[in-house]
């Protein structure tokens, strides 16, 4: 050991003493001054502290065995560093080390489970790649946890991603979406960073954070991200315009909607429903309604139709609507139409007329689909009969009990919720969460939301645990919280 470190002393003192030596002449520093200074006569004084002289011959290959013992053999005068020998062994000894060290990390963080390529540990360069590559490792973490529902998991190793990498935008979604049913504040701010730093992603990161406002009843939210984002997408961007409408409807305040007028460049026919419905808050319901009896143009577009006859479902004119419903046919998309008909039939007290149309549509079209519309129409016009036929009919369906049934049965649990059937509730509550796969615990508050609490449902810290539940009937039950809100508030 103590001639190992002595190499490595020597070969920089040794050819440091050397280099001097050449420069400004004297005696050798590495010969014996008390021998003549000629070729193999003369004693190696370098090599006297070494245990075995023999090994300096790595450091100095001068150095020669002769009968008298290890002399050297180059006279004093051609004594001369060799700092390329110095310079091989240290580069070869810090590469192999490099190599040893590289391979061992390589080796480790692939047994860890990270995407490593071997060039990204050894190629310095390529280091300020570490924390993009962990990122995904621990993306890849999240997600299996999200699947198999082990949500505190799912949330470390999410967040780590999102941290260590805030340009992985999809680690970025998938929290905001994890976080949304019980940190809110946190979910905003991610989506609120995500809209700023992914641009190209902007529809799609607003689209996601709109529908966990929605779910969350959050509209003064939802009518600021809705009149952003009217200002930002290409037209019509009905979405938008349906979300800034309904959020005012529900904050029972047009200053959303006068605020979106505001825009510059809104499309004239968006800004005339705008203006409308800003006027039926206002308190303009019948004059409003008076408006929009009258057919729209042939240019007026889908949105404009079915908000039209909605509308005058919504303000008692349900004849009317009919009527021009019958006028639009085809220029409404068929899921539209079925919606508006059967709200309609049901404003008009049509109830036999109304089942035997939702029975026709469950033959003709026997899809999760028109099970998901007609839980919605449900909750918003309960009717514990036509729920009951809907239930026997949904239970043969071979889909289900499959995961393509799930967002039918949230659906229908919902309905069953709405229209007060202990039974029925309890029974689509066990088949949800046998398709699901998870406890869902909050499905256990069920009854106390629905049943117990009817207008003072608290939707907004239930419904983020059915992400599954469609849009429809997330609008839905908020309509129907705020009608039996105003039937409590009536004398």
């Amino acid at each position: 050991m103590h001639d190992f470190f002595l190499f490595w002393w020597e070969l920089i003192a040794l050819n440091a003493r050397k280099s001097l030596f050449r420069m400004r002449g004297g005696p050798p520093p590495c010969q014996s001054q008390m021998d003549s200074g000629r070729a193999f006569e003369t004693h190696c004084e370098a090599c006297t502290q070494w245990n075995k002289q023999g090994r300096f011959r790595r450091v100095c290959p001068a150095l020669a065995w002769t009968p008298g013992g290890w002399r050297c053999s180059l006279n004093a005068a051609d004594v001369r560093p060799l700092w390329g020998r110095a310079i091989a062994y240290y580069a070869g000894t810090l590469t192999l080390a490099y190599l040893v060290l590289t391979l061992g990390a390589f080796a480790v963080l692939r047994g860890v489970g990270y995407g490593f390529r071997y060039v990204d540990v050894a190629w310095p360069p390529a280091w300020r790649h570490f924390d993009a590559i962990r990122s995904k490792y621990y993306f890849a973490q999240g997600r299996a946890a999200v699947a198999d529902h082990r949500i505190g998991e799912a949330t470390l190793s999410l967040s780590l991603a999102y941290e260590l990498d805030p340009a992985n935008y999809e680690a970025g979604l998938a929290l905001a979406q994890l976080w949304q049913a019980g940190q809110t504040t946190g979910s905003d701010l991610v989506y609120t960073r995500l809209l700023a730093s992914h641009p190209v992603e902007a529809a799609r990161t607003a689209g996601a954070w709109g529908q966990a406002l929605v779910w969350r009843g959050d509209f003064a939210q939802l009518a600021k991200l809705a009149t952003e984002r009217l200002g930002r997408e290409p037209p019509p961007a009905t979405v938008w315009q349906h979300a800034l409408i309904f959020s005012a409807r529900r904050l029972e305040n047009p200053a959303p909607l006068v605020a979106a007028l505001a825009l510059p460049n809104l499309p004239g026919e968006t800004r005339a429903l705008l203006r409308l419905e800003s006027a039926a808050l206002a308190g303009n319901g019948p004059a409003t309604a008076q408006i929009l009896a009258a057919p729209l143009t042939e240019d007026a577009s889908a949105y404009a139709r079915f908000y039209q006859v909605q509308f005058l479902i919504d303000a008692g004119a349900a004849q009317r609507a009919v009527e021009l419903l019958a006028q639009y046919g085809a220029r409404l998309p068929a899921d539209e139409r079925v919606i508006l008909s059967l709200a309609a039939l049901a404003r008009l007290g049509q109830s036999e007329q109304l089942r035997r149309e939702a029975e026709a549509l469950l033959r003709a079209n026997p899809k999760p689909q028109i099970y998901e519309i007609l839980a919605a129409h449900l909750v918003r016009h309960p009717d514990p009969e036509l729920l009951r036929r809907v239930c026997g009919q949904f239970a043969t369906m071979p889909w289900a009990n499959d995961p393509a049934g799930t967002a039918a049965t949230a659906a229908l649990l919902c309905a069953a919720g709405v229209n007060r059937d202990r039974a029925l509730l309890a029974t689509l509550r066990t088949q949800l969460r046998k398709t699901t796969g998870t406890q869902a615990l909050a499905l256990n508050r069920a009854e106390e939301i629905f049943i117990e609490q009817p207008g003072r449902r608290t939707l907004g810290g239930f419904l983020p645990t059915l992400p599954m539940l469609p849009i429809e009937v997330v609008y839905a039950l908020f309509e129907r919280n705020a009608a039996e809100a105003r039937n409590l508030r009536q004398p």
